[in-house]
This record gives structure tokens, sequence and C-alpha cells, in this order.
């Protein structure tokens, strides 16, 4: 019998609809972003409408004027930390040296995506809650000294905002409830596209029911905010516990945006690793995400019900 062929496996093809999907790749003005950055949201809350003429008839005394308008727009500094995704291959020194490298972006490629999902939901980073910020939080995290000015605050997490449900406090209910109120509190927040933020078991119960339309490459609710739905986003709470079965939670921010260095692979001439005779393969690239204003939570129950039951 003639031996096999080898042959390269199939072609990996990323998901299409994942959190990078949605994101903002802004250029980066300063080289040191990988160290950190601050950035000033302008976030604004609709006000009352306010005309300081006011005309009086009749008789009586004239009511005080209203107060002028105040804190229209808060535009307190925030952080957002760096993380480094990374992915390591070991192989055989002889007959699979030469593939060493293809293996390993191969592998980087598929798992890369997964990895940023998980740390920005949950903040995690070599087992500790080190990346800032992330979604699964329940309360807010400030820094006094980063501005260099006395009283001045810097906020490195915002504590997510649960809304309330048909399920009670805990904002367990439907999907269609729990997107409505995470959609309400963002256009009240932000007024402008924010996005959804999903596991991929949640998505299917959201398509059931009519609730995400694609517009190309991107998914939306029928409001007009994004969707991420990601492989990686583990669904738990605020405070890091798990959902309930048949349920998830869900989180609702304004715009993303993501600064990424290029990927980085070893060379082949630096991965021996003499020891155990192998060729390490590491390739590793640094994120840093960071939300416009807004920060929305909720308990999304009954996943999978079809529509109508």
């Amino acid at each position: 019998m003639a031996p096999r062929a080898y042959v390269n496996p199939p072609l990996f093809t990323p998901s299409p609809f994942g959190l990078l999907s949605v994101v903002d790749f802004p250029t980066p003005e300063d080289v040191h972003w990988q160290n950190g950055i601050i950035y000033q949201p302008e976030c604004s809350s609709p006000q009352s409408t306010y005309d300081e003429c006011i005309a009086i008839t009749g008789s009586g005394g004239a009511p005080p004027p209203p107060p002028y308008l105040t804190n229209s727009v808060v535009v307190t500094p925030r952080v957002a930390t760096p993380f480094t995704v990374e992915m390591e291959f070991d192989c055989s020194a002889v007959g699979w040296a030469s593939e060493a490298k293809r293996i390993e972006e191969s592998a980087f490629a598929s798992n890369e995506n997964w990895q940023a999902e998980r740390t920005f939901w949950n903040g995690v980073a070599a087992n500790q809650t080190v990346v800032f910020p992330h979604l699964a939080a329940n309360a807010t995290v400030n820094d006094s000294t980063l501005l260099g000015t006395a009283g001045g605050v810097v906020q490195v997490q915002s504590a997510a905002v649960v809304v309330s449900g048909s399920g009670g406090s805990g904002g367990q209910a439907n999907i269609g409830e729990v997107l409505g109120l995470i959609e309400e509190g963002i256009g009240n927040c932000y007024n402008g596209v924010g996005i959804i933020h999903v596991p991929a078991k949640v998505l299917e119960t959201m398509a059931a029911n009519g609730l995400v339309v694609r517009n190309g490459a991107r998914l939306y609710t029928p409001n007009g905010n994004k969707i991420a739905a990601g492989n990686g986003y583990p669904g738990t709470a605020p405070n890091g516990s798990a959902a309930p079965p048949g349920s998830s939670w869900i989180y609702g921010t304004g715009n993303v945006f993501c600064y990424r260095s290029e990927p980085f692979t070893t060379e082949d001439r630096d991965a021996f690793d003499r020891a155990k005779n192998t060729k390490r393969m590491q390739t590793r690239r640094t994120y840093v995400l960071g939300w416009d204003c807004c920060h929305f939570a909720g308990l999304v129950s009954g996943l999978g019900v079809p529509k109508g039951t």
C-alpha cells in the first residue's frame, strides 16, 4: 500500500460577526499607545428645553425663572489598558521545522478573536483581572493620580447599569424586552449608534424574534445599534457569576475603538528549545479597547424559545 499523501488542512475562515467586526480601528497618533491610553468621551444626556425670556400674562406675581442648564456634557477622562493575545506551538525540530511558522500563524489566526473577546468581557489576563475597561463589571474604578492635578479623576472602569425587566431587579426577561431597555438606556445616555454585546448562543434567539438585521459585513438591531456576537463572550453577570441555565447576560455600550499591533512571530533561529529538542513558535499581538460613554447590562431568559411561544 502506498504511503498517504500529506496535504494542508482546510482553510480557516474567522467568525464574521464577532467583536472585531463592529469596532473602529483609528490610526494611532502616538507610538506609545501600547502603554495604555487616556481618552475623553463627550457624553451628553437629554435636558429640558429652556428659554430665559418668559412672558407672563394675567394677575399675580411672576414665578422665579428656571436655573440655567448645567452639566449637559460630561467630559470625565477615561483609561484603557493594554493586553496581549498570545499563541504558542511546539513542534519537532526534525521533519516539521519548515512548517512550524506557517502552523503557528494559522493557529494564532484561529484563536486570536476568541481570546480578545473573552478578555474584553471579563478583564482577565494571565488569571488576573487587570484589563480595563471590561464589560462584566459591577463597580466603578477611578484613579486620581493619572492627571497629575489635585482633584482630577480619571475613570478606569465603569459599573454596568443593570436594566430591570419583567424578572424584577435582576433584569431577567425575554430578549425583546431586555434589548429594548438597553437600547433605551443607550439612547438616553448617548443618542448615537452603540454596540450590543451578546454571546454567540444569544444571536439565534434574537434572529428568531426578528431582532437582527444584516447590512454588509455587520449585524444591527432594528433600532440601528451594532451587534457584536462573540464566540469568546461567556455570558456572565457584572459580578462575574454564571447566568442560570437557559439564560445569558448581554451588555450595551457606546461605540468601541480598538488599537492593535501587527502580529509578531518568533523567527526560527530564536525558537529552538534545546531542553526538549523542539521548535517553540510564539505569536503575539497587543490590544487596547475602549468604549464611549454608556455601559448597560441585562439578563435574558428563554433562550431558544421560538417567536410567539
